[in-house]
């Protein structure tokens, strides 16, 4: 079986790098409640209180405004691909104060990063932002089409996608997408334990 290919979900930008697309930008001054809401690792819909965002208009809309760990993204993409990623992301609304409407994707599965990977540190917190090397478990990655990254330490501002995931937004035709391809490892000392990865068909 051919390996799993893997993307970071990132914004599309020109030749220099810069991307042409609308953003978004929170209004709110940071509380610990508010931060709370960003750090959990499980549902969030019984206790949300939505976001205040504002748009910042750039050359172009599409259909993403944000590609942190939590996507924000348009109701349009919602709908193509909530049948791909199922119960593993819940929709929550944004309360857009100059536009909309939008929805914020709390991604819920989670992969380990495994032995061999390689990491480094930027900022302040000492937590690891930076991987140079991913290294996952294949059974980890079984019927995932969009996950975050955790570890000892690592803390990754980025979701991670399965090729299903690219093939949706490419076939549903949303913009202002891209897709970094990841040249991932199998951890060598993991025992395969079944299960099919998720499939690209």
């Amino acid at each position: 079986m051919p390996p799993v290919r893997l993307f970071i979900l990132v914004p599309e930008c020109d030749a220099e790098g810069e991307s042409p697309w609308d953003w978004v930008q929170n209004t709110q001054p940071w509380t610990e409640q508010n931060d709370a809401q960003w750090n959990g690792s499980g549902r969030l819909g019984a206790t949300w209180l939505p976001s205040k965002l504002r748009i910042i208009h750039r050359e172009r809309s599409g259909d993403f405004y944000d590609f942190s760990t939590h996507p924000i993204v348009s109701p349009h993409a919602w709908d193509v691909l909530q049948g791909v990623v199922g119960e593993s992301v819940e929709a929550l609304p944004v309360h857009i104060v100059n536009g909309g409407p939008l929805l914020l994707l709390n991604v819920l599965d989670r992969v380990p990063l495994a032995s061999g990977s390689e990491t480094s540190c930027r900022g302040m917190k000492g937590l690891a932002t930076l991987i140079h090397r991913f290294v996952f478990r294949e059974k980890d990655l079984c019927g995932k089409a969009i996950f975050r990254v955790t570890g000892d330490g690592v803390s990754y501002d980025h979701c991670v996608v399965a090729e299903l995931f690219k093939k949706s937004v490419l076939a549903g035709g949303l913009i202002g997408a891209d897709f970094i391809e990841i040249d991932w490892h199998p951890d060598p000392l993991a025992e395969y334990e079944g299960g099919a990865p998720v499939s690209t068909e």
